[in-house]
């Protein structure tokens, strides 16, 4: 079984955030994190459920305002990176009631929504609702594709 530091040796870079100043004086605190320095697993069984599922949102940087994100673009101080403005965010949380009943119906305890796999800061809420609000995780191999499901893992 892996340990976490192996689950952080494999993504490397995505991980890390090591950037040079976009301007003099820049306050760092501006830019939070990566999405997944933000949250903590409460079952690492779908950590890589959620890695696929958000899409390579986990690996977007958290910024303060669309004013940071934006001086850090323009001086490419992150090479193919997704930011997300906290003052900008609109949370993502939109999967209908009907899906979430039939595919609970059918898969019982195995379908979670990603959002509740996960532990954060209320502060970060609304960028980790972006990231994971709108899938549904389960650790079952057979899911339907059709459903709404965007992660399986297991």
């Amino acid at each position: 079984m892996r340990t976490e530091r192996a689950d952080l040796k494999r993504l490397g870079s995505k991980y890390t955030l090591d950037y040079t100043d976009p301007e003099p004086g820049f306050d760092r605190s501006k830019v939070k994190a990566r999405v997944i320095r933000l949250i903590e697993m409460k079952d690492r069984n779908y950590a890589r459920a959620l890695e696929a599922g958000s899409n390579g949102g986990l690996f977007s940087v958290v910024v303060d305002t669309d004013l940071t994100a934006r001086v850090m673009l323009n001086r490419k101080t992150l090479e193919s990176v997704r930011y997300l403005p906290l003052n900008r965010l609109q949370p993502r949380t939109s999967i209908a009631q009907s899906k979430i009943d039939r595919i609970k119906q059918e898969y019982g305890d195995q379908v979670h929504f990603a959002l509740s796999l996960v532990e954060y800061q209320k502060e970060y809420q609304k960028a980790i609702e972006h990231v994971l609000g709108n899938f549904l995780c389960a650790l079952a191999k057979q899911l339907p594709r059709k459903s709404h499901m965007s992660c399986r893992s297991g």
